[in-house]
């Protein structure tokens, strides 16, 4: 096992221990790093990370970071004794059900607080607060997951578009609107729907963020920012009893990019809001 490996330093000069170190220390951070921001941090040079990979028993470095996140997200336990997939059986008592499930989601908010990366973040927030309109690609992920924030986001006075037919998403995506930002949702990022239409905004050079679940995936170098969801669930397609776990994650990114969205005006926003709330106040008491 590669992780394994990193623990035993065995054969490893002085600048690859420090390095193994560091993946140790940082290991779901390093699956999110190119060479380069790893090279900075840990104080060893780019050319040292790729070599540490290909000592390791790999072809390329990407190839290290997607077995080092596999094996991260197999010992699991060493950030939760809970199982993602089935936190419960049949004789589990209600209140023993509640703690695990608690646990559960504030490891998945944590974990995906780490995952992200806040060199791009002012430019993406930026791109969404500036942007006309925004456009949700997805297939297979819940469309629930999306509901609060097209409703904040429209309380802000942002046109949200999410059409919830595959065929319809495709016709839609064919305008290619300059002004608008392009948003996909997608577990595994290898959806070959959502890696077309990506395919072709970024031939266009049109903005997206694609927030998925693996690392590395296609979609994320199709899309101009991309974003980590914490995956505990192993069995997301296999038969666990829910994507609690990846859904909670999913939502807090977005309440975190609306959020940033709305500080960026946030005098005006406030405004804005209070406004709304008068408005619908009166509505009300006209009976209209």
């Amino acid at each position: 096992m590669l992780l394994y490996k990193l623990q035993k330093k065995e054969g490893l000069s002085n600048s690859e221990q420090i390095l193994a170190d560091f993946i140790l220390e940082n290991t779901l951070r390093v699956c999110n790093m190119s060479s380069r921001e790893i090279s900075a941090e840990a104080y060893v040079s780019s050319a040292t990370v790729v070599r540490f990979a290909k000592k390791m028993g790999f072809e390329s470095f990407e190839q290290f970071k997607r077995q080092l996140y596999a094996e991260w997200v197999s010992n699991g336990n060493k950030y939760t004794s809970i199982d993602a997939d089935f936190p419960f059986d049949a004789d589990t008592p209600y209140e023993t059900i509640f703690d695990r499930i608690a646990e559960l989601e504030k490891k998945a908010i944590q974990e995906t607080r780490e995952l992200i990366k806040y060199d791009k973040w002012e430019l993406l927030i930026n791109d969404i607060a500036n942007c006309k309109s925004i456009d949700i690609y997805g297939e297979g992920v819940s469309y629930e997951i999306t509901d609060c924030f097209i409703s904040n986001m429209n309380r802000l006075g942002y046109n949200i578009f999410m059409e919830k037919d595959s065929a319809r998403q495709k016709y839609r995506s064919t305008n290619l609107f300059p002004d608008h930002f392009n948003l996909f949702l997608s577990y595994s990022g290898e959806s070959a729907f959502s890696l077309s239409i990506a395919k072709m905004f970024h031939k266009h050079k049109l903005k997206s963020l694609s927030i998925t679940s693996e690392i590395p995936n296609q979609l994320m170098y199709q899309t101009t920012y991309h974003l980590s969801i914490a995956r505990m669930e192993g069995r997301i397609t296999t038969g666990g009893i829910s994507t609690m776990c990846s859904t909670i994650s999913f939502i807090f990114l977005l309440d975190l990019i609306y959020a940033c969205v709305f500080q960026k005006k946030y005098e005006s926003n406030r405004q804005h809001i209070h406004e709304n709330i008068a408005l619908a106040e009166e509505f009300r008491l006209s009976g209209k």
